[in-house]
Formats: structure tokens, sequence, C-alpha cells
């Protein structure tokens, strides 16, 4: 979308009365599951193991033909989209859900790690590396102690995943980093 045509979809929201917007999102929620999604993702304050369920959900329905031979192309390649659900997750750290996000993430992560073996070095690769760089802006935006201990004991079960460390010859090391920013006396005792 060009700057001026966002200018004028904002003037003409703008005028819009306030019943009139509200029924037009309602209606488009109605017909559309990911603006659905948004919608929750942005103003509804999440319920942790219910949204862990959605977005569970989401990525299964999303990867669901990663390992089906028929939705790959010749070089293996699989055919998916996550680009929504990393947006849901993003949304959600925006809104200070850190540990919520996290958690999304860490789902994404291991899904997309488990698929690893269908495919050839692609698609997937990629949206692993995405996954870890999301993970360390995620880490960077915690600031309350039970998320970054929360973020540390994942980092430090994820980084032992074998097929992180088959696949992703960096993926542990650059998960040992983030769990290295929120090492406390008490968690250096138990390594």
């Amino acid at each position: 979308m060009t700057q001026k045509s966002e200018q004028t979809v904002g003037r003409l929201l703008e005028k819009l009365s306030k019943e009139k917007l509200v029924g037009f999102l309602v209606e488009y929620a109605e017909s559309d599951a990911k603006f659905t999604n948004a919608v929750y993702a942005r103003f509804r304050n999440p319920e942790f193991e219910e949204e862990l369920d959605k977005i569970k959900n989401e990525i299964d329905h999303a990867l669901a033909g990663v390992s089906d031979y028929r939705n790959r192309d010749s070089w293996g390649d699989a055919i998916f989209d996550v680009s929504y659900i990393v947006t849901e997750i993003k949304q959600r750290a925006e809104q200070g859900h850190i540990r919520l996000a996290f958690a999304e993430l860490e789902l994404l992560y291991r899904k997309l790690l488990e698929n690893f073996g269908y495919q050839g070095e692609c698609e997937i690769t990629n949206e692993t590396d995405d996954c870890i760089d999301i993970m360390c802006k995620i880490a960077d935006k915690a600031v309350l102690t039970e998320d970054k201990d929360y973020i540390y004991r994942k980092c430090m079960e994820l980084s032992k995943l074998e097929d992180g460390k088959d696949y992703g010859a960096d993926y542990e090391d650059k998960l040992l980093e983030i769990a290295k920013k929120f090492v406390t006396p008490e968690s250096r005792v138990n390594l």
C-alpha cells in the first residue's frame, strides 16, 4: 500500500460513525479467521493455556502438508505459510505478554524442528532461524522476573533438543546466548 492510499483509507475510516466501523469489523472478523485472530491478539487479555492451544492448532494447520510429499516441489521444499502466526506472536510481545509470546514461539520452533526431515535446506530452515532471532528480541523485552526465569528455563531446554543440534549448527549456541542474559546465582547452581 502506498502512503497516499494509506492516508486515503485513514481519512475514510475517520469519517465513518463508530457503529458503521464496528459493524464492518465484526462482519469482516466473522468471515476471516486470520483477521479474528489478529483482533484477539491485539485487544483481548489472553488466557495462557487457551492461547497456547489456539496457536498450536494454527501451527499444526499451517504445517500440515510439510511431511506430505504431494505438497513438495522437485527439490523437496515444503509449501507452508506461518507469517500470520509470527505476526500474532510479535503482537503478543508488543502488548507485554512476554511469557506467552515466548511460549508460542517455542511451539513453532519445536514443530519446525520436527519437520526438518521432510524437506531440503529451505523455508523451514529460514523460518527456524527467524524463530531464534525473534526469541532474542522477545527476551530483550523481558523485565519481569518470572518472564526472565521462564525464558531462561525454556532456552536451556530448547538448546538440548537433538534436532536443533543436528540441523541447526548454531541453534544451540544462540539459545544459550539468550539464556545467558538471565542466569542467576540460583540457576547457576542447577547447571
